[in-house]
């Protein structure tokens, strides 16, 4: 249905004579539509109440309704419409203007509402999805050169927390070159959001062991960890010493129970590589005499993981019969206390978790120039072959 314009509306209320041939039209369509009708019976009581003010009260100022006086109403106008508006300016407040409308434009209020209302539907639904869709679970680490810091964030790459780490640029070079990280991120105690497992040496915790830390997701500790310093014999000589928690690794081992691998140093022989369980307990050790870094990788594809230990054996390091070995352990194995078979003399059981011992053979060039070396890093290939690469760290 077709309404009638509000000012044609407002002429007919008026008796305006520009509207006197529309006037039968204007009666028939208030007779069909109920909103033009009521909107003709608002303007018929606001005009009603106007002119009786206007014929008991002489024309002044009022607190209540603010006016300006431009000329007497006896002036006689062809239009009373024009007449009110030409003497006469309405200040109405910001709600008032909108009651107003809203009373003579029905239909269009009416929209306007509905539209406002989904308007702020939606922003507070956006709003509220905004709060609860934060992620606050770790998925990854960023070693941040230009301002010293070690920064976690969520997979939506959203900061979670930082924290100061003056050796940085050493972090990033040892990650580097072993293509190795210093920090795990794993959910060890099941509630489902994963915790940072570091040995990372922290502004606080540079003068003190090195630890294994654990933080939340808010980046407070909430477990550490150090080997306790203890009274080691090899071969009837007695090794004083504290070790240390070297490379941090992760795997999952058997009926999906996490595994925590380190190496545990000193910086010289004896040595050993660790495994710890989630609650961050010593499950095992294998103990070696030299160095072993290790690493985890599934070497014999038959889809599990293996560790793979790089470095050298110490146990002749005094007549320079040193030599580069890798060592292949099965985590499973790896339980309690047990020794190398090349590096026995601990007065422990032999290593039942390892799979190979493999010793690299002496060059020509190590004899003629009487060099030592120790396997460094593995890289691997397209085909069935692995590259390890021995060095000379000295050099």
């Amino acid at each position: 249905m077709q309404h009638i314009d509000q000012k044609v509306l407002e002429l007919y209320v008026l008796n305006d004579n520009a509207v006197v041939q529309q006037r039968e039209a204007i009666e028939q369509h208030l007779d069909e539509c109920a909103g033009c009708r009521e909107l003709v019976a608002r303007m018929e009581d606001m005009y009603a109440g106007f002119f009786e003010t206007m014929e008991n009260e002489p024309l002044q100022t009022s607190s209540q309704l603010p006016v300006r006086q431009k000329k007497s109403l006896t002036t006689t106008s062809p239009s009373p419409l024009q007449e009110i508006r030409a003497n006469y300016e309405i200040e109405r407040a910001p709600i008032r203007r909108v009651m107003l409308f809203a009373r003579r434009h029905p239909v269009v209020s009416s929209t306007m509402s509905l539209f406002v209302l989904g308007f702020f539907a939606l922003l507070s639904w956006q709003v509220f999805n905004g709060i609860e869709s934060f992620d606050e679970n770790p998925s990854y680490y960023f070693l941040n050169d230009a301002n010293a810091k070690f920064e976690v964030y969520n997979k939506t790459n959203q900061m979670l927390w930082s924290m100061p780490l003056s050796n940085i640029k050493e972090v990033q070079k040892f990650e580097n070159d072993f293509k190795m990280k210093k920090a795990i991120i794993s959910d060890i105690n099941g509630d489902g959001i994963n915790e940072i497992i570091t040995n990372l040496q922290f502004n606080a915790n540079l003068n003190g062991p090195r630890k294994i830390l654990v933080f939340d997701n808010k980046g407070t500790i909430i477990k550490s960890f150090a080997f306790q310093n203890k009274n080691i014999q090899f071969k009837n000589i007695f090794y004083n010493m504290e070790f240390y928690a070297g490379t941090i690794l992760k795997i999952e081992t058997f009926n999906n129970e996490l595994a925590i691998i380190t190496d545990g140093s000193a910086g010289r022989s004896p040595c050993f590589v660790a495994r710890l369980d989630s609650h961050l307990n010593v499950v095992g050790r294998y103990w070696h005499f030299g160095s072993l870094m290790p690493f985890i990788s599934d070497i014999d594809n038959n889809g599990n993981n293996e560790i793979v230990a790089l470095g050298k054996n110490d146990v002749e390091d005094n007549i320079m019969r040193d030599y580069p070995v890798m060592v292949v352990l099965d985590p499973k194995k790896l339980i309690t206390d047990q020794e190398a078979s090349a590096a026995r003399g601990y007065g422990l059981k032999q290593s039942e978790s390892e799979v190979y011992y493999i010793r690299f053979p002496e060059s020509d060039m190590e004899k003629a120039t009487q060099t030592k070396l120790m396997a460094r890093s593995i890289v691997y290939d397209d085909t069935n072959y692995i590259h390890v690469h021995v060095e000379n760290l000295g050099d």
